[in-house]
């Protein structure tokens, strides 16, 4: 039996990625070498200074005996030279990420505590400290971010829970703050900052429910069919109503969790027509995750005769977005499921998303938000399923079998 054949695009794309690899493994042994280099200079350095010259107590004119013609048989005083110990690089831009911090350089030190996780990605104390940092540079969703993962190391990290309250403050999510700073205050109830900001929590809060409308307006579709005759033919048209929900009266002394969860709200269906749900998408993109995720969700669909309606209005928010602006929108990450759900949008909405090169572009962009790879690490068979459609798609109006290549190896794409 006769060997097979490999395809020559396998072994082109073998060997770019041999290649690559090389590329890869060079640039790091580089860096390496350059570090090593660098802490034994420093070391060098530290070691010299602290050298100290060794005292001559004898002088080498004469021998003073005493008067019982004992010769000073004092011996000479040794050096003491203790060199200082190496650091790890993990200690190094630790340390170098709490100066940069104390002295105000917060940017620095987020690239610092970021090269000290490098080291030791589970390290709850580092974690919390960048995301102190971010919450100086008014990263609020980064320092969120960092907060959770934090705690999911160490459940009773207390700082974590403060920092993310606070972040969450930044952010409006008023409520989620106050639980953070609850279970701070159980962790240390004798703290007067925690308890400082449990009240200033509780007034924000208020303060959010006041501004808020009387009513909120809910897009939902009712059960009821009517048919109607149209050029002698039967169709069902189904209306779109929404739901009236009023709020609750709600006092100062009653901002708990337990009371927050006791909440009633009276619901009264109200017919309106289909312009409904397009009512929901604002009138400019979105500017931060944020703002894009409360109006994304607001558009998910509550019965299955919705989906079309609701998967015409993403669309419409979607063409909204400049793809070169996908990078600072979603400065922390993306999440997983609205990932999927923008390509399973393209995959069977294709010749809806006009111009033809906003796709294209859309999707050259996606992989420069960060921690993207991690974003499509664990998805199911379905979605990447549609990740491969759409990039074969996309693939189509290349050129250059590189760029190709290049394209689907962001996307971990066969």
């Amino acid at each position: 039996m006769g060997r097979d054949v490999p395809d020559p695009s396998n072994l082109l794309q073998i060997q770019h990625q041999i290649r690559e690899n090389a590329t890869e493994l060079q640039d790091y042994l580089k860096e390496l070498y350059n570090w090593e280099k660098d802490i034994s200079t420093r070391v060098s350095a530290k070691s010299n200074k602290s050298k100290k010259q060794c005292p001559n107590v004898r002088t080498a004119v004469e021998k003073t005996f005493s008067m019982s013609s004992t010769p000073d048989i004092r011996p000479a005083m040794e050096c003491n030279t203790d060199p200082t110990p190496t650091k790890s690089r993990e200690v190094i831009e630790r340390e170098s990420g709490n100066a940069n911090y104390k002295s105000g350089n917060y940017v620095a030190a987020i690239d610092n505590y970021t090269k000290c996780l490098a080291c030791n990605p589970r390290n709850p104390v580092v974690l919390s400290n960048r995301a102190m940092a971010y919450l100086k540079n008014a990263q609020y969703n980064n320092a969120e971010i960092d907060c959770t993962t934090a705690i999911e190391m160490d459940a009773g990290h207390l700082k974590s829970y403060s920092r993310r309250g606070t972040a969450r403050n930044a952010l409006g999510k008023h409520r989620l703050a106050l639980i953070d700073f609850e279970v701070a205050g159980r962790l240390d109830p004798s703290s007067k900052e925690v308890q400082s900001q449990l009240i200033k929590t509780r007034k924000a809060l208020k303060a959010a429910i006041k501004r808020a409308p009387k009513t909120s307006l809910i897009p939902t579709l009712v059960a009821k069919k009517d048919k109607m005759l149209l050029d002698g033919s039967e169709q069902e048209s189904i209306k779109v109503s929404r739901l009236e929900i009023r709020k609750p009266n709600t006092h100062d002394d009653d901002l708990s969790i337990t009371s927050m969860r006791n909440e009633q709200a009276t619901i009264e269906i109200i017919d309106d027509s289909a312009d409904a749900v397009f009512q929901l998408i604002p009138n400019s993109p979105p500017k931060t995750s944020y703002v894009f995720y409360r109006v994304w969700r607001s558009l998910t669909p509550r019965f299955a005769k919705q989906t079309e309606v609701f998967e015409h209005a993403k669309i419409r928010y979607l063409l909204m977005l400049h793809p070169a602006q996908l990078k600072s929108i979603f400065e922390g990450s993306i999440e997983s499921d609205v990932l999927c759900e923008i390509f399973r949008l393209f995959k069977y909405h294709w010749n809806e998303f006009r111009p033809e090169s906003f796709i294209e572009e859309f999707v050259r962009e996606l992989p420069k938000i960060s921690r993207f790879r991690l974003s499509i690490m664990f998805l199911d068979k379905d979605d990447q399923e549609n990740i491969s459609w759409v990039l074969e798609r996309v693939s189509a109006h290349q050129s250059s079998l590189e760029d190709v290549f290049r394209l689907k190896q962001l996307y971990n794409s066969p």
